[in-house]
């Protein structure tokens, strides 16, 4: 049988997701400077994380908008 297409889940299945998430914001926050306003990454990330989740079950429930997520999820972890 020949496929026309495969599709992979990376979501923590074959991409460590959570460990890749970490890695971009500790870089963000220190080649952007922002290591003077944000002392610990880590602990920013997990901030992040809680209000990321949050958003998402908000769009998934049809309360926001992807735009919607994408522009507050940052905005909401600094407040």
């Amino acid at each position: 049988m020949k496929y026309r297409f495969f599709l992979f889940d990376l979501d923590n299945t074959l991409w460590d997701f959570e460990g890749n998430a970490l890695e971009c914001i500790t870089e963000l926050v220190r080649d952007h400077g922002l290591l003077k306003y944000i002392d610990d990454p880590a602990a920013f990330y997990q901030v992040y994380r809680t209000c990321n989740k949050q958003l998402w079950e908000m769009y998934e429930a049809g309360q926001i908008t992807q735009q919607k997520l994408r522009d507050f999820r940052f905005v909401i972890t600094l407040e």
